[in-house]
């Protein structure tokens, strides 16, 4: 996946992963995250996004973003920031 988004020219800036029950970022979530970068996002689903919809997502979805000294903390004001678009093709 590096390999094609530096030939690309791309960048991952954010991941999403679950968890069996709540929403929250572990130590592994911390030491394993594939986005390293200042300012990338990890957001967490809870119960292996059983219970997750577009309509629910944002209050569902617990979401992180890298420091500058390479620590993830909790964003508390995500959803001004974001909209979960849905594709009813699916």
């Amino acid at each position: 996946m590096m390999t094609y988004l530096r030939q690309y020219k791309l960048k991952l800036v954010a991941q999403i992963h679950s968890h069996p029950r709540e929403a929250f970022h572990s130590i592994a979530d911390d030491q394993w995250a594939i986005v390293r970068r200042e300012g990338a996002l990890s957001i967490v689903v809870p119960d292996f996004a059983t219970h997750t919809t577009p309509e629910n997502f944002m209050l569902d979805a617990r979401f992180y973003q890298l420091s500058q000294s390479d620590q993830w903390f909790e964003l508390e004001d995500i959803a001004s920031a974001f909209e979960v678009l849905h594709d009813d093709r699916a």
